[in-house]
């Protein structure tokens, strides 16, 4: 496509016409953006300073100033966690102004100045007041800087909504800073073009080893962002389904985790043999009563499709990842995101319609017979929802990860709502590690390490070797906390946890067979309790019938759930009777593994209760949040706090991920702060 050429931009400005037609449609995108969000250009980027000190009038100004974050004062210092090893600070990090600022832009699209390029876009976007036929006979000079214009134009719209979506998704819990730095490190800062604009501008122009990155990772899917379009190669439309549904399902699983780094709302597998019954309940609800008559009013309207039945219905295997997959762990995020559940029929409604909004705004490429095999693209809109959609959710999913109470089960959650709240660099490793190796982590430092990092941090208190900020940050943490140590007792109980968390909690992909203990899937015992806290609100009025228990509601559960049914099909059609929850799979154990596996769960849950219990009762979370990321990696890996790593560095990747966001975090938020965004 021509839109993916740096040349298109000067075919554009030869052309009168087009020229004047790029021009009309980057300033409605403008008025657009600023009618919406409030943004003016060039304002936002140049807000006025009281007392500029230091001569910066403008973030993108102050984050040109330290380009490379080792270069800047407030994150330079941190570098000595990792000693000789720089592992996590590759080339998109490097340069940490790009794609937020406007002298790096100018370098990009190769204009003299930030100043410049800003004038020939304020230029460019006069042209749209003119008539076409002014725009003739312009000089090769004028051609080339309206060239360099309309390559600008578009990245400076993006900055600005980069900013802006940040803000829009901050809250009190998490900051602008924190947003920026989510959508930096997960998603290298892209944003969909719109296919609308093709015409009007080139794509971003991407290139393998910058920080405009094409490469991108996605487990096992093969994901690029060409032009920053997102690209996913389909070896087989008639495996994934050719249907409209079937190419935005496909589109918004890859964005999910492509952008905004939600595997756990995108691939999570609750039909695991290591979730709780009460997850399997809650898929029940996908099932039976009203949600199939919610389902199909909220998606009818922008899939036809999705009633049929035969050769053109949707794929089984999009609708099986958005009924069994990504609706449920959807429900169960929209719950963790309140202090206490409410009716089940409350948040069926809510994630029904949330989840058809996010396929709306993920509109494919249309796929023409008899093509069988090849990319499709994401057709992005003029307002950028498919990007903002997606960064609101995983700032919701971040901001739920803050407090050490959602890492409980539903039925100890109640009596935790006020857990000190974790640091932004805890928060970020406990969103990208999950809760079973964040857990792992909390209780290896606690029985491991804890005795040999209070001596390490007493030692290096009059230390040069460790930066005076770390060395402060932490006494100040030491004097707060009235009994950092821990007796013999809580040491012997954290241990049993440890053992346990070794042996009986699981944080990988779902077993190929639940039956052998060799394979391992995700433990999830966060469910535990929520059908009774449900069922208090609607008593399960969403299946059609009340139950007096939550028992009750189970014991029904069992007996319908696993009927062998004849093709175990899931359909939308009102004419269809053939559902079930797991279909043409048979009981995955015995009633007796079932009972053990129920009290391997209950275990994990009273393990988790009892280390959040210790580490409130006693205050160390702060303390701790401070071990973890202030002490260096070398010293972690000798105390034994984390596993001493193979040579691809897997072990601790999870550390070296949380320093890399943590330093974009600082840069950002010291720039938002000196520019008073």
């Amino acid at each position: 496509m021509s839109a993916f050429r740096s040349d298109f931009a000067v075919t554009l400005a030869r052309d009168p016409v087009r020229l004047f037609a790029a021009a009309r449609y980057w300033v409605n995108q403008f008025e657009q953006d600023s009618a919406v969000h409030g943004t003016t250009l060039p304002s936002f980027l140049f807000p006025p300073l009281q007392t500029p000190a230091n001569g910066i009038q403008s973030l993108s100004e102050y984050l040109t100033r330290y380009r490379r974050l080792w270069e800047h004062p407030r994150t330079s210092w941190r570098l000595y966690v990792f000693g000789q090893n720089r592992h996590g600070f590759d080339e998109t990090l490097k340069q940490s102004d790009c794609l937020l600022s406007l002298v790096e832009l100018a370098e990009h699209v190769g204009a003299p100045s930030s100043t410049e390029l800003l004038t020939s876009v304020e230029q460019f976007l006069a042209l749209a007041e003119k008539p076409p036929s002014a725009l003739q006979n312009l000089t090769e000079d004028e051609i080339f800087r309206m060239a360099q214009a309309i390559r600008g134009t578009r990245e400076l719209l993006d900055l600005l909504r980069r900013i802006r979506f940040a803000q829009l998704n901050s809250n009190n819990e998490t900051s602008v800073a924190e947003c920026l730095a989510l959508h930096r490190w997960e998603g290298a800062f892209t944003l969909p073009p719109s296919m609308n604009s093709m015409r009007h501008a080139p794509f971003v122009i991407t290139k393998k080893g910058t920080c405009r990155t094409p490469e991108t990772t996605a487990g096992d899917m093969t994901i690029s962002r060409e032009g920053f379009m997102l690209r996913v190669p389909v070896d087989d439309f008639d495996t994934i389904g050719r249907t409209s549904f079937d190419l935005s399902a496909h589109l918004l699983r890859a964005n999910l985790v492509t952008q905004a780094g939600l595997d756990r709302i995108a691939n999570n597998h609750l039909d695991s043999h290591f979730f709780d019954e009460s997850v399997r309940c809650i898929i029940s609800a996908f099932y039976y009563g009203d949600l199939r008559e919610q389902l199909t009013t909220a998606l009818q309207p922008l899939f036809p499709s999705i009633t049929t039945v035969g050769p053109e219905a949707p794929s089984q295997n999009q609708m099986r990842w958005f009924i069994l997959q990504f609706l449920p762990n959807l429900l169960i995020h929209d719950i963790d995101q309140m202090e206490s559940p409410r009716s089940l029929s409350y948040h069926l409604e809510r994630i029904v319609n949330r989840a058809a909004r996010l396929l709306n705004w993920h509109e494919a490429t249309p796929v023409p017979l008899p093509v069988r095999s090849g990319p499709i693209y994401l057709l992005g809109d003029d307002r950028a929802h498919a990007a903002r959609e997606t960064l609101a959710l995983q700032s919701e999913w971040f901001s739920s990860r803050r407090s050490l109470h959602t890492i409980l089960s539903h039925t100890d959650r109640p009596a935790y709502t006020n857990v000190t709240p974790l640091t932004p660099f805890m928060t970020y490793l406990r969103f990208n590690a999950g809760d079973e190796i964040f857990m792992g982590i909390l209780l290896r430092t606690l029985v491991q390490a804890w005795p040999k990092l209070l001596k390490y941090w007493k030692s290096k208190g009059q230390s040069t070797s460790v930066p005076a900020k770390a060395r402060q940050e932490v006494r100040n943490a030491l004097d707060a906390t009235p009994s950092p140590t821990l007796t013999q007792e809580e040491v012997a109980t954290l241990k049993q946890a440890l053992d346990h968390w070794r042996t009986s909690v699981h944080s990988s992909c779902p077993p190929k067979d639940a039956r052998n203990p060799n394979h391992r899937g995700k433990t999830y015992w966060g469910s535990i309790g929520l059908i009774d806290m449900l069922q208090t609100q609607d008593h399960m009025a969403w299946l059609g019938r009340a139950f007096a228990t939550a028992d009750e509601f189970v014991a029904f559960w069992r007996a319908t759930s696993w009927k062998a049914r004849s093709t175990g099909r899931i359909y939308l059609s009102a004419d269809q009777r053939d559902w079930d929850l797991c279909p043409r799979q048979p009981p995955r154990w015995t009633p007796q593994e079932g009972e053990n596996h129920r009290n391997t769960l209950l275990t994990t849950a009273e393990y988790a209760r009892n280390t959040v219990d210790l580490l409130q009762a006693k205050h160390l979370i702060p303390l701790l949040c401070l071990f973890l990321e202030l002490t260096p990696m070398e010293q972690l890996r000798g105390m034994k706090a984390i596993p001493t790593p193979n040579k691809d560095w897997r072990d601790e990747a999870p550390l070296r991920r949380s320093h890399a966001f943590e330093s974009l975090r600082i840069i950002y938020e010291s720039g938002l702060t000196h520019t008073s965004i």
